[in-house]
């Protein structure tokens, strides 16, 4: 029993785990850093999983629990994690590819959006994870006119900043 479990979680893990390095970069400036935040995010939806009721797409799930541990950690400034919890072998697997999101215009983008409002942070890596305004309204508890709003606003700031990153 706990094997499928496990088996299931690895199988989440690797189809979603996009989103999860989209956080990352966006709340964690280096690539420790990075490795660190998504060590947490990992546990944090272990732990979790088991009490992951399906009311709501897995990926809004995914979002929420690693949007909430990015913002947790990054208010605390948590920089060690424990994931003992997590069999021997299980974060190997789950973060393979990592290294596929370092490349340049990737790491500009995600230095730029590192620069935004924690919010709006969030909400941006939604976007980009192509969810609509009422998926990001439901994820963030805000109302879909507020997204549009901020996504505005964060877009502008976005094409601001990176062409600071790119002169």
């Amino acid at each position: 029993m706990r094997q499928d479990v496990e088996d299931n979680f690895l199988i989440l893990l690797e189809t979603h785990k996009g989103i999860i390095f989209k956080i990352c970069h966006a709340y964690a400036g280096t690539f420790e850093d990075r490795r660190d935040l998504f060590q947490d995010i990992v546990l944090s939806l272990w732990k979790a999983y088991p009490s992951f009721k399906e009311n709501s797409k897995i990926s809004t799930w995914i979002y929420r629990v690693g949007l909430y541990t990015a913002i947790t950690n990054f208010r605390r400034q948590v920089k060690q994690i424990k994931y003992e919890q997590l069999q021997e072998g299980l974060y190997e697997k789950a973060i393979a590819g990592f290294r596929d999101y370092e490349d340049a215009d990737i790491r500009a983008l995600y230095l730029a959006i590192a620069k935004l409002s924690k919010i709006d942070k969030a909400i941006i890596l939604l976007l980009l994870e192509e969810n609509s305004y009422a998926e990001i309204s439901h994820i963030m508890g805000i109302k879909p006119a507020t997204v549009g709003m901020r996504i505005k606003r964060a877009k502008d700031k976005l094409a601001i900043l990176l062409n600071d990153i790119k002169d």
